[in-house]
């Protein structure tokens, strides 16, 4: 019987390998290898070795073991006639063989030369080597890399012209440099460089290919001379720098009615002209984004940034500059700004699976309504109303449901809005207002109801494209329990410091954040993440109620409910190593701390720390451990109890491309919460500096994502190391671990499911 299995199994792959559905004469393209004939290993050769590599075709089919899966689906897969799952399976999962073509290794071989004379290396040769096997054509190309070619001098154009003095006054901040190696890449981005001075100088009608490099190889020792040159056709056009004169601008522009808004009337300021016969936008929110002015030398600068500014606005999907030479006068442009606007109303139902860092994940539906340009000052109003079931998944079968629903309601309007003017605000985009009001219910089946309220007033800006900040100097929240189960309630009798945490109160204070992140760096490049966090309750309050601290064990209150009285901060720092073949290691560190005074004896349960679940420590369930070496009693409270005042965890994983969409991962997680006041109900909860390296949990594991880029769908499992709440060993049972134990698998090891990466 086992023999009969094994041939079925072997049938099965040889079938993944797609070699059926080539013809006779056919063969699988393998791949190539390329290598420098020198072993020369040094940074400038691995360098250009990267270079050549990518300029080798065609991409093989991806193996895994041997088999090619992804030929073997899209050849048993019938051709779709819709975009349907058939056309998902055959088109997205599914890739057609990659056929050898004989004249494959000429082609490449041109790439490979030409690209190595791009850089210097005149006389070096490419030759391919092809190995074939039955059904597969594998290549190996061999460079023979000879002495590069450097310069020897940089022959600036002496014409008599302006524009040619011009070239030779910012010739010393040149990217051409004496002795270095010949790149063509370098002459294209020292065109660009000259070619942007020169149109932020008013030369609008110059090009950087009215600049010509001529190269001189006729030295001794691989050396040349690079003259630079100025196009004799191109002169007449270029010479002349060009003023502004007329500005137009169109905001409501639409193609189908053209000569209607170029016939309307104008509304100047600032001597800027407005042609809008609907009167759809207030024209004054355009004047700060307007820095191409009447009067002043063209400058490619202000173009941009003019164009950057008007996008920001988030109102116009489709934005043109055209410029004219005047008629009249020489050296002058007329400019035409034309502004179609996005559709003002939306209605959007959105129905989604949501996945949470407490492990709740389950579907929500939401409609969502908005206005684009609610006020005619391109402010955006929207209107969200949502609601969802959750269900959150734990190792060990528990689980905790919950429903919620809300309304929420937020405006956005592109500018400072603020008792006071604010002039000197540092920001590279247009800074925004933000108004927010909303309420939510959240049923936990089984221990309570709880309402939130809450409304703010903040401001968002960039002070530039990788730094962000988030001030909202108004924060109001109210919060309130019911519905409580006769079992909550136990837990809150039996815990006064929970009870204290989970009371009816407002929350009034601010927030700010700050983030730096340079993310939108090369695909291969390193890049890192922080955020810092402050949050502050209860001082304002403090200041209307006219008191300091509590008199006579009377806590101060407003509309007659308390009020918190806090300080939190968190900081989140990430930085992520890119290595070759879509390898990445991803580590992140976290420290939270909160402190209750005044008026409060003990932070608000929501903006209490927790650790653990699927975005934490993946080896415990949320809130499986802490605070300190503390266990809950109680395992069917979910570890309600289970939070604190500070925070310390680190995270280290390595991600890898397995096939395809699947990637895979390993990690290794730790950290733990802890109090900072004494709770004799949660001994050992308290933090102490000598203790906090047998109170940190210790877990690791493995995982596998199907990353469809839009869309991540996250399957980790995960086991402790170290359990703080295990006196002896320091908490150490890594010598526990028995993967072939039923017992020891349902006791330890967690499966997380989520949305989108971990962190």
């Amino acid at each position: 019987m086992k023999l009969i299995q094994y041939i079925v199994l072997i049938f099965m792959l040889g079938s993944c390998t797609g070699a059926k559905y080539l013809s006779e004469n056919q063969k699988f393209y393998k791949g190539a290898i390329l290598k420098l004939a020198q072993d020369d290993k040094s940074k400038a050769n691995n360098t250009l070795l990267k270079e050549l590599s990518a300029v080798v075709e065609p991409e093989p089919n991806e193996t895994l073991f041997g088999m090619r899966p992804a030929v073997w689906i899209y050849g048993t897969t019938k051709e779709p006639k819709g975009k349907g799952f058939r056309y998902f399976l055959k088109n997205n999962l599914g890739k057609p063989p990659v056929i050898y073509d004989p004249t494959i290794p000429e082609k490449t071989i041109r790439l490979l030369e030409n690209r190595l004379f791009n850089n210097g290396y005149f006389k070096s040769k490419v030759i391919c080597e092809v190995k074939e096997k039955q059904k597969e054509v594998s290549l190996e190309y061999e460079v023979s890399l000879k002495q590069p070619f450097t310069i020897n001098e940089i022959q600036l154009p002496q014409d008599t012209y302006s524009i040619a003095q011009e070239i030779r006054e910012i010739n010393p901040q040149s990217l051409l440099k004496k002795g270095e190696v010949y790149n063509l890449e370098l002459l294209k981005s020292e065109r660009v460089r000259i070619n942007e001075y020169l149109k932020d100088q008013g030369y609008y009608y110059f090009n950087p290919d009215f600049i010509l490099f001529e190269a001189d190889t006729a030295l001794n020792n691989n050396e040349l001379n690079l003259t630079m040159q100025l196009k004799d056709a191109a002169l007449k056009s270029s010479l002349i720098k060009y003023r502004i004169d007329k500005v137009n601008v169109y905001p409501n522009y639409k193609i189908e009615q053209d000569s209607l808004i170029k016939a309307a009337k104008k509304t100047t300021i600032n001597d800027i002209s407005y042609l809008d016969p609907k009167s759809k936008f207030r024209y004054q929110i355009f004047e700060p984004l307007m820095f191409l002015k009447p009067g002043d030398i063209y400058q490619i600068s202000n173009h941009n940034l003019t164009l950057k500014r008007l996008s920001e606005l988030n109102a116009h999907k489709f934005m043109n500059i055209r410029f004219q030479k005047s008629d009249s006068i020489s050296g002058i442009l007329d400019t035409q700004i034309f502004l179609t606007p996005e559709t003002t109303r939306s209605l959007l139902l959105d129905i989604e699976a949501t996945s949470k860092s407490n492990n709740f994940v389950g579907p929500e539906m939401s409609i969502n309504f908005k206005n684009q340009n609610k006020w005619r000052g391109a402010e955006v109003f929207a209107v969200k109303l949502s609601g969802g079931f959750e269900s959150q998944i734990s190792g060990s079968g528990n689980t905790l449901n919950s429903y919620e629903v809300g309304i929420n309601a937020n405006v956005t309007i592109p500018r400072l809005i603020a008792p006071i003017r604010i002039t000197t605000l540092p920001t590279s985009e247009i800074p925004k207002t933000k108004i927010k009001l909303g309420n939510a219910l959240l049923r936990r089946a089984g221990f309570y109801s709880f309402n939130k309220t809450k409304m703010s007033l903040g401001y968002s800006w960039h002070t530039n494209k990788n730094r962000f900040h988030q001030f909202n100097p108004i924060n109001i929240n109210y919060f309130f329990l019911t519905n409580t189960t006769p079992e909550f309630d136990l837990l809150l009798d039996e815990n006064p410091s929970l009870e204290q945490s989970f009371e009816d109160q407002f929350i009034i204070g601010g927030t700010y954040s700050y983030t730096v992140s340079d993310q939108l760096k090369k695909k291969d490049q390193n890049y890192l993440y922080f955020k810092s966090s402050f949050d502050l309750s209860g001082n304002l309050a403090q200041v209307l109620t006219k008191t300091v601290g509590n008199k006579n064990d009377q806590r101060n209150e407003i509309l007659g409910l308390p009020y918190a009285q806090y300080v939190r901060t968190d900081f989140d720092f990430r930085y992520f190593w890119n290595l070759r073949n879509d390898r990445l290691i991803a580590t992140r560190m976290l420290l939270g701390l909160g402190l209750a005074h005044g008026n409060s004896v003990e932070l608000p349960y929501t903006k209490q720390f927790f650790i653990g679940g699927s975005n934490s420590i993946r080896a415990f369930r949320p809130r499986g451990i802490g605070p300190g070496s503390y266990q809950s009693p109680n395992d069917n409270s979910l570890f309600i109890d289970q939070s604190g005042d500070l925070k310390i965890e680190a995270n280290l994983e390595y991600r890898a491309r397995i096939y395809g969409v699947f990637k895979g991962a390993v990690f290794l997680d730790a950290g733990n919460v802890w109090l900072l006041n004494d709770a004799p109900n949660r001994p050992g909860g308290v933090f102490k500096s000598e203790n906090i390296y047998n109170e940190i949990g210790v877990g690791t594991g493995a995982g596998l994502r199907l990353d469809f880029t839009y869309f991540v769908l996250r399957f980790d499992w995960a086991f402790p190391l170290k359990k703080p709440f295990i006196l002896g060993s320091n908490g150490w049972v890594a010598n526990k671990i028995d993967f072939a134990s039923k017992e020891w698998r349902q006791n330890n090891l967690v499966l997380n499911v989520a949305i989108g990466y971990s962190f």
